[in-house]
């Protein structure tokens, strides 16, 4: 039998596997100390496996809920897992056992950093810092909690300046950079900080010290061009131009050089449109919210554009806004009433669109593929019912070709009249041509989910690869990934639905009951009877006398390996659950495996007493005296269960022992 001794020597050599095997061991046929759950957590989380771990360490602190030390590992577990919102709470309970820990202040604070709470990140390594010196920690350590630090302090800085606190974050920065930091990201924040706050050559300065650490970033120069011209350096800021290629800027643009009127805002609004190409909604919106902020002459455009950089982050509401204050300062301009068109039915704002609609057709008379297309989409949405939206959208993807919000409204509409055959298909189309296309995914996935049952195999492998493809793109998805998870166990890919379902173990509906109940089931499917046990005794502890689960912990002992334990398991439970026909059918089976025969016996007989209806017991019985030879009396036995079964109503719930798997 494995000691725990055993254990923590195979953890110190950093022997994890057989760690690992050892405590399971232990666990699984001991009543081992709480202190062996939580060896086995730090052993799977040394083995990089995150969710076992922390099924580990919620067993150990449900045994013993004051430990500050099981806090602080799960807290660490689920950092390495990149859940860091769920590590604070753990990190901060551990503390409150012990207040001066370096470490768990240390991991407090970084856990705090990654999930972007940049005060409470800057607070707890302060304290972690101080601590480490107090206590004399080794030179290294204290160096990297310092660096820690500074990167806290400098995310802090870079927070304050972009919620608008320019002189407190400025100082943070400035701090950071004598330091010895440095970085673009700093030297922009600084540039935007003096900028707001008047201090334009400590902006420039730190724009240009910043152009030689990212010498391809058109960016940089854009912002260099901005402050140039406020300061009225307007030569330099066009040669810049010119290299930028604005058109029309520079000398070497020779006649064209003042064919725009070059200023302050008209290099922001350049600069904001080279941001949108680029992507960097992010920058664009800044751009355009300074200009705003500072005035803006053509404040029609910088609404849009800022419409625009807000739409492409993903905060469609707030772009609808802007844009319809771009029109209420150019109605007239069609670009403006197709911004609102996209942004409104990113909303699924049908009357804004509607509307929009209409006036890209009274504006633009020869029409557009675009307009056309969402003009398609509002007269299906105010279609009576699912079979008029079917052939109007039908209509309009013959007439406009095959676009992907046609297709998938097209897909929605079938899914509502439960065609779900011909909606998958639509659903497939549109994320084929925009990959993207999340509605679309998901749309294909419920509608193969809800052609499945009873389909042949061919159809369960589709969903399958439909199933992982999602995931694959969309992984914390947590339902999705449970259905899937499910749907494994129901096809027999057992391994498959094993790594699922451990996945699910680390997400914050990880530790119910059910969820761990089937990963046993999975692991006893696959022959991993050790680690199903290990769930089934947790899971014991919360409902001891559940008959289904004190059954499968049985047969998962014997399985392994410890039939006497299984033996003694189950005999125990039946002085607690005396009438209790499955508890003793099961026993009776373990004692015939045992070679236990009148043991056997005794047990089938009160089985069979105890459950008339079951014909199981007398099943059992005819197998037990056939394979003794009783020929006779394996037919008596044969002839009851024969005769139960004609007469049976109602049969008691299949054990887990009775048939290997």
């Amino acid at each position: 039998m494995p000691s725990l001794s055993d254990a923590i020597e195979a953890g110190r050599r950093r022997d994890y596997p057989r760690a690992a095997a050892l405590l399971m061991a232990l666990i699984a046929e001991t009543d081992a100390p709480p202190e062996a759950w939580l060896l086995l957590g730090r052993a799977f989380h040394a083995l990089g496996e995150y969710g076992r771990a922390l099924a580990a360490f919620r067993e150990y602190l449900r045994l013993e809920p004051a430990s500050g030390q099981g806090r602080f590992f799960a807290g660490r577990t689920c950092l390495s897992m990149g859940l860091p919102r769920r590590a604070i709470p753990f990190f901060r309970q551990a503390l409150e056992q012990s207040p001066q820990s370096v470490r768990c202040l240390a991991f407090l604070g970084l856990a705090c950093l990654r999930a972007r709470a940049s005060a409470p990140a800057l607070e707890a390594l302060r304290q972690a810092v101080e601590a480490a010196a107090a206590q004399n920690f080794p030179a290294d350590e204290q160096q990297k909690i310092y660096r820690s630090y500074l990167n806290s302090l400098i995310v802090r800085g870079l927070n304050l300046c972009r919620r608008e606190d320019y002189d407190t974050g400025a100082q943070m920065l400035r701090f950071a950079l004598e330091a010895g930091a440095e970085g673009v990201l700093i030297r922009l924040a600084l540039g935007r900080a003096c900028t707001e706050q008047g201090l334009l050559d400590e902006a420039l300065a730190h724009y240009e010290a910043a152009i030689p650490l990212a010498p391809d970033d058109e960016r940089l120069r854009w912002y260099r061009v901005s402050t140039l011209m406020a300061l009225g350096r307007g030569e330099e800021a066009l040669s810049d131009l010119a290299r930028l290629g604005a058109a029309g800027a520079g000398p070497e643009a020779g006649a064209g050089a003042k064919a725009l009127p070059w200023d302050s805002e008209l290099v922001d609004l350049f600069m904001a449109r080279s941001f949108l190409e680029a992507g960097e909604y992010r920058r664009a919106a800044d751009t355009c919210k300074a200009r705003l902020k500072r005035g803006a002459q053509r404040a029609g455009l910088v609404h849009c554009l800022y419409g625009e950089a807000l739409r492409g982050a993903g905060n469609a509401e707030a772009a609808r806004n802007h844009l319809m204050l771009a029109l209420k300062d150019d109605p007239d301009n069609p670009s403006f009433w197709y911004a609102l068109i996209l942004a409104a039915w990113d909303c699924r704002d049908w009357k804004r669109l509607r509307h929009a609609v209409g006036a890209v057709r009274a504006l633009d008379r020869e029409g557009s593929d675009a307009a056309a297309c969402f003009e398609a989409l509002v007269r299906a949405h105010d279609a009576p019912d699912n079979r008029g939206r079917i052939a109007l959208l039908q209509d309009a993807i013959r007439a406009l070709g095959p676009a992907p919000d046609l297709m998938e409204a097209l897909a929605d509409a079938y899914s509502g009249e439960g065609l779900h055959a011909l909606a998958w298909g639509w659903y497939r189309k549109a994320r084929v041509l925009e990959p993207e296309r999340e509605g679309a995914w998901a749309g294909e996935l419920a509608a193969l989910r809800a052609c499945a049952p009873g389909a042949p195999p061919a159809r369960d492998a589709e969903l399958r690869a439909s199933y992982a493809a999602y995931l694959a793109a969309w992984p914390s998805d947590e339902d999705t990934r449970r259905d899937y998870a499910l749907f494994l166990v129901k096809t027999g890919a057992y391994a498959e639905a094993i790594a699922e379902l451990e996945t699910l173990l680390a997400s914050p509906r990880g530790d119910r009951a059910g969820l761990r109940r089937v990963l046993a089931y999975a692991y006893r499917k696959t022959g991993r009877y050790r680690e199903a046990a290990v769930f089934l005794k947790g899971l014991l502890r919360e409902t001891p006398y559940d008959e289904a689960l004190l059954v499968e912990l049985a047969g998962c002992l014997e399985r392994s390996g410890s039939s006497a334990l299984a033996i003694r398991l189950l005999a125990a439970a039946r002085k607690q659950l005396p009438q209790s026909a499955n508890l003793a059918l099961s026993l009776g089976i373990l004692h015939w495996r045992a070679r236990h025969t009148e043991k056997a016996f005794d047990c089938l007989r009160e089985a069979a007493a105890l459950a008339p209806a079951d014909p199981r017991p007398c099943e059992w019985q005819a197998r037990i005296a056939r394979q003794l030879g009783e020929t006779a009396q394996a037919r008596r036995y044969a002839e009851k269960a024969a005769a139960r079964k004609a007469r049976q109503v109602n049969v008691v719930g299949r054990g887990g022992v009775g048939n290997r798997e």
